[in-house]
């Protein structure tokens, strides 16, 4: 164990975290989460669905490719998207204590 700095970047998003490191054995909860939550149509021009189905999906948060959020939407399973610029966009689903992040391309 050693006092170590952390900095961790997600969507431009900075979290520093300072502390004792420890080794970590991850599970395959995370993966199973990430493959069971259905983003479609991708690419997307006017709306997206996103489905998941084993309890609900608390928040979406969607993030342009430089960070910033431009959408936080609680209990949803459909964004409208039409009113956004094109490109690559970052989707956070929120369920639980969990958050899974998913690509998406907006034409």
């Amino acid at each position: 164990m050693e006092n170590t700095e952390v900095t961790q970047s997600l969507c431009g998003i900075i979290n520093t975290l300072t502390g004792d490191v420890q080794d970590v054995i991850l599970s395959g909860t995370n993966v199973q989460l990430e493959d069971a939550i259905s983003l479609y149509p991708n690419p997307v021009n006017n709306t997206l669905h996103m489905e998941y189905d084993h309890s609900k999906i608390d928040n979406v948060s969607l993030y342009s490719v430089l960070g910033k959020q431009v959408l936080s939407i609680n209990n949803t399973n459909t964004i409208d998207v039409s009113k956004f610029n094109g490109g690559l966009h970052f989707v956070a689903l929120r369920i639980g204590d969990r958050v899974v992040v998913k690509k998406i391309v907006m034409e």
